[in-house]
């Protein structure tokens, strides 16, 4: 914003030589202080996200120790593979909440980088010139010489204005990098939850598959194996349906189909009446 303002006339013909379009430091720092505007609009979007998961009564037992009530703090067990299918999908969605606390954290301070990143530039760029000439330096009509490139930026990193908002932003760098990498964490420990799952999922598929019940594994897996079924033919050549109107399972590899036994075309009567005569 100008400091004053050049006349309407010279404005006109394009001419800006009475305008100072210079900011000072205190109101170049008070219009880039937005990290507190931006969280405010978040929360008005209903999108915050800050609270920290906790431990629930289903958690008791995956992590000894801890009781319902007790903040999470992200850390996987040690063995996962003793859990239950119903425990591993316990322990996800708590990971999964974990995560999504993690990565509001991480965009919070990312938000507050980038503020503190805009202060220090501008911070940056009016020291840096205020040290642009030396007046202890003069030439021989007594005008302060200009500084070389080197000491203009020596003198500014020493410049106590400059050091309060460089340190304010490497600290908040620093935290956004830490944050990024327990997010990196948590979708792993997730990916290995997950693994888990489908491993478990596996075991109680061919457990069913080998109980005789394949046809209705489409009420445990994510898989179907309802999509390739194959009417079954009767002994005039017809196709026979299942009754119930439902596609069944079709043929799964590894699994012999079982061969069909046809009904006697004995009467029952004429059956009982067959003796059978041993040697």
């Amino acid at each position: 914003m100008p400091k004053e303002h050049a006349p309407a006339e010279s404005v006109a013909q394009g001419g800006f030589a009475n305008v100072d379009w210079q900011i000072d430091e205190a109101q170049g720092r008070e219009i880039y202080t937005f990290a507190k505007r931006v969280m405010d609009t978040v929360d008005k979007m209903g999108l915050a996200r800050g609270e920290r998961p906790r431990i629930l009564r289903d958690h008791e037992q995956i992590f000894p120790g801890m009781r319902a009530g007790d903040e999470f703090d992200g850390r996987l067990p040690m063995i996962i593979r003793k859990l239950t299918f119903d425990q591993l999908s316990a322990l996800y969605s708590l990971f999964s909440n974990w995560f999504a606390y993690v990565m509001t954290m991480v965009h919070a301070v990312m938000v507050e980088r980038s503020e503190a990143k805009r202060q220090k530039d501008l911070v940056w760029a009016l020291v840096r010139q205020q040290y642009k000439w030396d007046p202890d330096n003069t030439d021989n009509d007594g005008r302060p010489k200009k500084r070389g490139p080197q000491e203009m930026t020596d003198l500014a990193r020493q410049d106590s204005r400059f050091v309060e908002v460089d340190a304010k932003y490497e600290e908040l760098n620093s935290l956004y990098n830490y944050l990024q990498a327990m997010a990196l964490v948590a979708e792993q420990d997730m990916k290995v939850i997950s693994r888990e799952v489908t491993i478990q999922q596996t075991k109680i598929e061919h457990e069913y598959m080998r109980r005789g019940f394949g046809s209705r594994m489409s009420t445990i897996s994510n898989r179907s194996f309802m999509d390739n079924r194959q009417p079954e033919e009767t002994d005039n050549g017809d196709t026979e349906d299942q009754g119930d109107g439902q596609p069944v399972a079709g043929p799964v590899a590894g699994v012999r189909k079982p061969v069909p036994i046809k009904k006697s075309v004995v009467p029952t009567k004429a059956r009982a009446r067959i003796q059978i005569h041993k040697p």
